[in-house]
């Protein structure tokens, strides 16, 4: 796995590279750096011309990545990322894994770039004045999986394009390498490669065995790059060798993924950049050992170090100077290599996470007992209180609100219980404004339609929720803050006990046992501390922060961000969701009106208005089966949907997720034939039976949660 680097100006972003993992080679075409020769064309169409610049990179190529099966990417910047895209069209394009440039030169026709169909990054400063935006915006049309993404610089001026990658260096590192870790990570078996010792004359290997240095008659020099390289306290100044400058023997450096190298060049007369990365060290080539835990070890060791050094740091609360270091906050930036490195060796957490690898990994290291009963249990039991369409009374502001009404309007209402589950319909439940009930048939897709888990879209790898936020799982900040919410709550799952949950409710008791209620509370603990790890503001509410993130993704708001309430219910959502199957807690999304004191004046009727005006989660926890509201914006964690959807909670649901896709049938579910526009469930093994006839009542449960709300929530 390599990465030909084209551009002599974008070696701050190697160290950020190589400590994810990645081997950089960064080649001095002819007629530049100390690569002799005559200088190439600028222009792209010429690129092919034999002896040219793509013939060149190919030769790079084939030279480091021999065989037809290794995969590389391109990282390139103006001309060399010309060059870089040049390649994707040609005869190696099936071997370039992804692409990332900035401001990359492209004098052909736009159109050809058609061709391309690798994920391709195109970085870009609008007001800069030597690369056109017009021009980014429309090779990004033509190109077929691209991104455009603007980079933030400062206000136009005459010097703006002399240095602007300089500028933009963090944001544009930031993205380089997120962008190459998502679409091509490092292969597991390539990690923890044993190191080898560079010197002038040798290279020593890991066994002590000393090999003569590759053949200097090599045709273009390589460099790798470092920009004030920090691994840590555990790395000394006796690491530091050095290189004799311009030995092509260096390219077998290449070998290594740990290793990182530096170099300077004070002779302006080599045409090399000289800025302040390179006049730092004025003694040649230097190369740094980073000292790691993980040298050498295989793909699951290198899993189980990260997640427990992360656990370290959390304990420590040092995890918060690698976030800083990370996002290149509050003077945190010499840990960002090590930063890099730990979360790229962070496992990804998402909604196809097993329980086993919980374990495996060191993350849970117990696991609550039954757990593999959660998917056969029977979703729409006897008793649950579902949200159906029916006649109801809908008025907030008189008795009887959301109760059977004959001949009023169907809406919404969260009143009816499930009496019967068996048939091809689903009979409900609901309470007559007259005080006795009615018994009603309700369509199992209209069910599923409004109780069913919100069945949120993924696009190119990103779960998609409200205000077009996204979560890319396998993201660094999104990888590392998923394990933050998993080990902050593996004390709790260790005493989860579904397995004696479900052995009770088989015996069909009217009332919670005590490990019915001990299971729930833990279940809503859960909740909480995984709200807890979510460092996100309500910028109403607790007032706008020029410094915090108020991006579309899911992983910086988690980490330092602010939003409204579609984006404090998108964020909780994100991350709770990895975990949700493992906890028993289903997650819907839920827009609705919400009870403001300028609606409660003389002229309201009590009815909820149909435009929603607020956003919240609704769960709904298993076995128990028992529904409530969880509600970031406002800090809470569960209320019980009876008592939220209320003119005393202020909440009605109106609509669910308008970017949602349409609901999936559980998995245990009856799989009936009528059911059409829903995708049918699996057949399932016979499912354990819940409560036959009748459910405890919600005030049972409520006050168990309210004498737990009032002991632990208030932290």
């Amino acid at each position: 796995q390599r990465r030909v680097h084209g551009g002599r100006d974008m070696g701050f972003c190697f160290a950020e590279l190589a400590a994810a993992g990645y081997r950089v080679v960064a080649p001095d075409f002819p007629g530049f750096g100390q690569t002799p020769g005559r200088r190439h064309t600028s222009r792209t169409e010429q690129f092919g011309a034999p002896g040219g610049p793509l013939e060149v990179l190919m030769d790079v190529v084939s030279h480091f990545c021999p065989e037809s099966r290794q995969r590389f990417s391109i990282v390139g910047w103006d001309w060399g990322a010309g060059v870089g895209l040049s390649l994707a069209l040609s005869k190696m394009k099936s071997r370039i894994a992804t692409i990332a440039t900035f401001h990359p030169t492209w004098t052909d026709s736009v159109e050809r770039l058609a061709g391309i169909k690798q994920d391709t990054l195109l970085c870009w400063v609008p007001v800069d004045q030597l690369h056109s935006h017009a021009h980014g915006k429309k090779m990004a049309r033509v190109l077929p999986n691209a991104k455009l993404l603007s980079l933030s610089c400062s206000k136009k001026n005459a010097e703006l394009s002399r240095g602007s990658f300089a500028m933009v260096a963090p944001q544009l590192t930031a993205a380089i390498v997120e962008w190459v870790v998502r679409h091509h990570p490092v292969p597991q078996d390539l990690r923890g490669s044993p190191p080898r010792i560079m010197t002038k004359d040798r290279q020593q290997g890991a066994d002590g065995d000393v090999a003569p240095l590759i053949d200097d008659d090599a045709e273009y020099n390589v460099d790798e790059g470092l920009l004030d390289g920090d691994f840590g306290d555990d790395s000394s100044e006796d690491d530091d060798l050095v290189l004799s400058r311009g030995s092509s023997g260096l390219a077998q450096m290449l070998l290594d993924p740990m290793w990182c190298l530096r170099r300077n060049d004070p002779d302006p007369s080599s045409g090399m950049n000289s800025g302040p990365s390179r006049r730092a060290n004025p003694s040649g080539w230097q190369a740094r050992v980073p000292v790691s835990s993980v040298e050498g070890a295989s793909a699951e060791a290198q899993v189980l170090w990260a997640v427990r050094r992360f656990a370290d740091l959390l304990r420590t609360g040092e995890i918060v100077q690698y976030y800083d270091a990370y996002l290149q906050r509050n003077g945190q930036n010499a840990l960002r290599p090590q930063a890099v490195r730990l979360f790229s060796s962070l496992p990804v957490l998402d909604q196809s996470t097993k329980l086993e690898n919980m374990k495996k990994w060191g993350i849970w290291p117990a696991l609550p007992r039954g757990a593999e009963l959660l998917p056969s249990f029977p979703r729409y039991a006897a008793g649950r209180l579902v949200a159906v369409r029916a006649p109801v009374q809908f008025s907030m502001l008189q008795n009887g609100f959301g109760c059977y009404q004959a001949g009023a309007q169907p809406e919404v209402t969260h009143m009816a219980s499930v009496v019967d589950a068996d048939g091809p319909s689903c009979t409900v439940e609901i309470p007559s404004i007259d005080g006795g009930f009615e018994r009603l048939p309700v369509s199992w897709l209209e069910v599923f339609e409004l109780n069913q888990p919100t069945n949120f879209p993924c696009e190119r790898g990103r779960t998609i929720f409200e205000d077009c936020i996204s979560a890319d799982y396998a993201s660094l900040l999104t990888k590392a803050k998923a394990m933050e919410a998993a080990l902050a709550v593996a004390e709790l799952v260790a005493n989860m006990d579904f397995a004696s949950a479900f052995g009770e409710m088989k015996e069909a008791s009217p009332t919670f046992t005590d490990t019915q209620r001990n299971l729930l509370a833990l279940q809503f603990r859960c909740i909480a501390r995984m709200r807890g790890v979510l460092d996100i503001i309500h910028h109403v509410h607790e007032g706008k922060d020029p410094n915090r993130f108020c991006v579309p993704d899911a992983g910086r708001l988690a980490v330092y961000g602010q939003w409204h309430c579609h984006g404090m219910a998108s964020v909780q959502a994100a991350f709770l969701l990895p975990f949700a199957h493992l906890l028993g807690i289903e997650v819907r999304f839920r827009d609705g009106f919400f009870v403001g004191k300028a609606r409660e004046g003389p002229n309201w009727d009590g009815r909820p208005r149909k435009m929603a005006d607020h956003t919240w989660l609704e769960l709904t926890t298993v076995p128990s089966l028992q529904s409530f509201v969880s509600d970031a914006s406002y800090r809470v964690i569960a209320r019980p949907c009876l008592e939220a959807y209320s003119l005393q909670g202020r909440l009605f649901p109106t609509r669910d997720l308008t970017c949602a896709a349409p609901p999936r049938a559980p998995n245990c579910h009856w799989n009936p034939a009528e059911v059409k526009g829903v995708p049918q469930a699996k057949e399932c093994p016979p499912a354990v039976t819940g409560w036959d006839n009748e459910l405890p009542t919600p005030s049972d449960w409520v006050a168990m949660l309210r004498q737990w709300d009032d002991q632990e929530c208030s932290q």
